[in-house]
């Protein structure tokens, strides 16, 4: 007996997405905000914390259970929530990154870049992997060599203790 050809669960899009697709910041007028002036607040106060505990950065490991609780902080520092959990860095200097979707959901991005302006850095959902690979990411290049890439086999979090001594250097 033959068995019916399988269909791709998502199909491609008839006509290519532009290459200028980017959000759209209409949807801010409809959702409700809390201020750039709290967002400074709470993050202020979060580095400065950050600073007396002796820690280069945050990392928030978000999930779904028990009625979206397991994202309360995420909502608390990034203004994020999310169904199906996020992951994300809040570095003690710079930008913080948040993983979170799959690759379809943020096509052609992510639907957050128009429901919040706390954010700017959404990324695919990557795992702890892509957590991991975030501060050696952010090492200055010309620092790099005198690092060592986390040999093959490495778990996340020696290759993250790795990066953040040579980030602690530079």
């Amino acid at each position: 007996m033959a068995s019916a050809p399988v269909k791709a669960p998502f199909p491609p899009t008839k006509a290519p997405l532009p290459k200028d697709a980017r959000a759209t910041r209409e949807l801010l007028k409809h959702v409700p905000q809390l201020s750039l002036a709290e967002r400074d607040r709470r993050w202020d106060r979060i580095r400065k914390k950050m600073v007396m505990a002796g820690l280069d950065a945050l990392v928030f490991l978000g999930n779904d259970i028990y009625w979206g609780m397991g994202m309360a902080n995420l909502r608390y520092v990034l203004q994020v929530d999310s169904q199906i959990g996020a992951d994300a860095i809040f570095p003690l200097v710079g930008d913080p990154v948040v993983w979170n979707a799959v690759p379809h959901m943020n096509r052609p991005t992510s639907m957050y870049l128009s429901l919040q302006e706390w954010v700017a850095d959404f990324r695919n959902r990557g795992g702890i992997p892509a957590v991991a690979d975030e501060p050696w990411a952010r090492l200055p290049r010309s620092f790099r060599p005198w690092c060592t890439r986390r040999a093959t086999g490495a778990t996340p979090s020696t290759a993250t203790a790795s990066a953040t001594w040579c980030w602690r250097k530079a």
